[in-house]
């Protein structure tokens, strides 16, 4: 035996949005029927299954205001991790800034050596040209 659910869109006439039964298990199961069991600590509340997550929710009152009260926990979390990226991303950009206005001052460092050892092999070279 398997218990089987059909989902109702409506709440029926005793409130709740499906019908449970139990048949053979090789019952074929279809739309609007599921065999998602309802989990438990949504059983005291007013379950619904929703068809788009394959899940069931509580709807009632008491659910939806947990479930508000968890997104605004989750959404704080969020803000309080976003402050903190957007404070490290500020840090990276200004150690990048730094780091790239070091490099060119090194790149304008290495050009003028490479200019002072080339001034310096020139009379070599000439010399050597002479001999």
């Amino acid at each position: 035996m398997k218990t089987v659910y059909t989902i109702y869109q409506q709440p029926q006439p005793n409130g709740a949005y499906f019908y449970v039964a139990d048949y053979a298990d090789d019952y074929p199961t279809d739309y609007p029927q599921t065999e998602v069991a309802i989990p438990d600590e949504i059983k005291d509340g007013l379950p619904k299954f929703s068809w788009s997550d394959n899940a069931w929710h509580d709807v009632s009152d008491e659910g939806q205001a947990k479930l508000l009260s968890d997104l605004q926990k989750a959404n704080t979390q969020l803000q309080t991790q976003n402050v903190a990226l957007t404070k490290q991303l500020a840090e990276v950009t200004q150690s990048a800034s730094e780091a790239t206005e070091k490099a060119g001052k090194l790149q304008t460092q290495i050009v003028a050596l490479t200019q002072q050892v080339a001034q310096l092999m020139a009379p070599n070279a000439q010399e050597t040209e002479g001999k």
